[in-house]
């Protein structure tokens, strides 16, 4: 079966994934019978592009080196953005794999929403439509007879969704806890070695780890979202980070990390939601964990999700360093299940 798909967003996500889907060409097609062509690229800084008969990977990184534009490799009428993009395209799948908007989930969502609405299934690894309209997108989806899916948005490509979907039917999610944003643990990993939280910034930046946006890792907003998209999918919630009771660790100081690993503690940023009657809550914030607890071996680049259920008690799920690469085969299994999905 021939896909075309629609990137949306080009970043280092976007790349890895169109190098995977060169990886696994000839798996994809004898193991699924899967052909695939990128006929559209949408960028928020390098352009916009419709090639009806698909690029060649090649020739977009080469372009995109050279010229910094995607905009002369479109065929047809000049596009006025993304949601003309969409409509235009003929794409039967789209990635809305933008940068994540924590606050409100826009614009990926009237991406999500156009192209729903043009029965595209959609996969995004973006958690703003998850946290602000998931109910709203899977209402759509059905509506329209296509998949809504979204493995990436939590730990990379690690089967958290995937895993409750399929593998734990009749099954009750009562809560869950983790460690689930990488950054914060390098930069609580460098304060116990007296570093202020600045220079830990500063190092953190250099290496490339820190969202554009230091707040959105320093404040819990990154965490925070990860709640509400694991909440909202796996637990039936309907939260909102407003609803979140919230704290960052930008109040830490080293001595505070230092005196809770005298009395054989580390502080690291702890995600927990509850069920509390019919309401799910949540909490975003710095715990003490003891030493011997499996939470606290986790390096900087090492996260984990503990999910606790009404049939198979806890189940811990640890993923190593991360990445982009790791994202992108997010985006492939969830691809590979919307075409399972089909036959």
């Amino acid at each position: 079966m021939l896909y075309k798909m629609a990137l949306i967003g080009f970043g280092n996500v976007g790349k890895s994934f169109i190098r995977l889907l060169e990886r696994k060409r000839s798996s994809l097609r004898k193991d699924y019978g899967i052909e695939c062509r990128v006929v559209a690229i949408a960028t928020g800084r390098h352009g916009l592009a419709i090639e009806p008969r698909g690029f060649q990977s090649k020739k977009v990184f080469t372009h995109l080196e050279k010229h910094g534009s995607l905009d002369a490799l479109h065929r047809g009428k000049p596009l006025k953005d993304v949601i003309d993009l969409i409509q235009r395209s003929p794409a039967n799948v789209m990635f809305e794999i933008s940068p994540q908007n924590p606050w409100t989930g826009q614009p990926a969502i009237r991406h999500i929403k156009a192209a729903l609405k043009k029965k595209m299934h959609v996969v995004t690894a973006n958690k703003g439509p998850v946290v602000h309209a998931y109910r709203q997108l899977r209402r759509l989806a059905a509506r329209s007879k296509v998949q809504f899916r979204h493995e990436g948005v939590v730990m990379d490509g690690t089967p958290i969704f995937n895993l409750a979907e399929m593998t734990l039917p009749a099954t009750e999610v009562r809560g869950f806890e983790g460690i689930l944003n990488a950054t914060t643990n390098y930069l609580l990993e460098e304060m116990e070695k007296k570093k202020n939280l600045e220079a830990a910034l500063e190092e953190a930046k250099a290496m490339g780890i820190v969202e554009s946006n230091p707040a959105v890792d320093v404040e819990g907003w990154d965490a925070t979202s990860k709640l509400c998209c694991l909440a909202n999918v796996i637990m039936g919630a309907d939260i909102r980070p407003s609803q979140v009771d919230r704290e960052g660790i930008q109040n830490l100081t080293p001595e505070r990390l230092l005196d809770a690993r005298d009395r054989g503690y580390c502080i690291r940023l702890l995600v927990r939601a509850w069920r509390d009657g019919r309401h799910v809550r949540g909490s975003v914030k710095p715990a003490e964990i003891p030493l011997t607890h499996t939470f606290a071996t986790l390096r900087g680049d090492t996260t984990a999700l503990c999910i606790d259920t009404d049939t198979m008690e806890k189940i811990t799920i640890i993923e190593g360093p991360g990445g982009p690469h790791q994202t992108a085969f997010g985006l492939l299994s969830d691809f590979i299940n919307i075409h399972r999905g089909t036959q």
